[in-house]
């Protein structure tokens, strides 16, 4: 679960490595697999290209994929993970080309299909 503050890993090729939690949307204090949140950029490599989507530090919509906090499912079984990790988001889309960690089932039962496509496997 990510709450307000957390600092997260970003596991897609946009070129940022750190990325803090500033937001929940909605009424909840915490977040799981498969939500989105909002993001300050933190720390990483930034592009300062004209045509590059990430310019300077800034405020963006992520999805969490990955989180240390173990997850149970319906199923019996819990899954957790070694850190916390997002993919950043513009417009709805994922900004990178492609998702370098693996992705919880959960974003598959979301409809998150772009997401699934993208990742190199489903935990």
């Amino acid at each position: 679960m990510i709450s307000v503050g957390t600092f997260c890993e970003v596991c897609d090729n946009s070129g940022v490595k750190i990325a803090q939690c500033i937001k929940i949307p909605g009424h909840l204090n915490r977040a799981i697999v498969g939500q989105m949140i909002v993001v300050a950029i933190q720390k990483g490599r930034l592009k300062k290209e004209k045509d590059s989507a990430i310019k300077g530090k800034g405020v963006y919509q992520a999805i969490i994929v990955q989180t240390k906090k173990a997850k149970s499912r319906l199923d019996g079984s819990h899954l957790k993970w070694d850190n916390n990790a997002l993919v950043l988001l513009q417009k709805g889309l994922p900004i990178g080309s492609r998702i370098l960690k693996g992705v919880g089932h959960e974003l598959r039962k979301k409809r998150y299909t772009r997401f699934i496509s993208l990742a190199p496997r489903i935990c």
